[in-house]
């Protein structure tokens, strides 16, 4: 198998515009720790609830901060195990996949790596 066929419908990339508070909600309904940051379908990097909980304003923009995960992905042709030893080695909750323009494809989540 290959990222591009265990990409997640459930993940909605963040805006830049979208706030911490956004994020934090987002993170607490689909029950991840990581969203993927996405401008139209340039991907920016992935934002932990750590970096989030950081902030001294939760209604700042996304955008306005750096992200420490932007080398957080996998690109869509590469095998599951790549997947399992990204995920495991940066501890995420999410993995985002992109194309060979990197452009943000959609995500993997745990429990979609867990039911193979």
């Amino acid at each position: 198998m290959i990222a591009r066929q265990l990409i997640s419908d459930t993940i909605t990339p963040l805006r830049p515009a979208e706030t911490g508070a956004d994020a934090l909600v987002i993170m607490d309904e689909l029950r991840v720790s990581h969203l993927p940051v996405v401008d139209q379908e340039e991907f920016l990097g992935v934002i932990s609830d750590t970096d989030i909980l950081t902030y001294n304003n939760f209604a700042e923009p996304v955008g306005s901060h750096p992200l420490s995960l932007s080398n957080a992905y996998i690109m869509e042709n590469q095998h599951l195990l790549e997947v399992i030893r990204i995920m495991d080695a940066m501890k995420l909750t999410l993995l985002p996949v992109l194309d060979q323009k990197k452009q943000y494809l959609g995500s993997i989540t745990l429990p979609i790596i867990f039911r193979i």
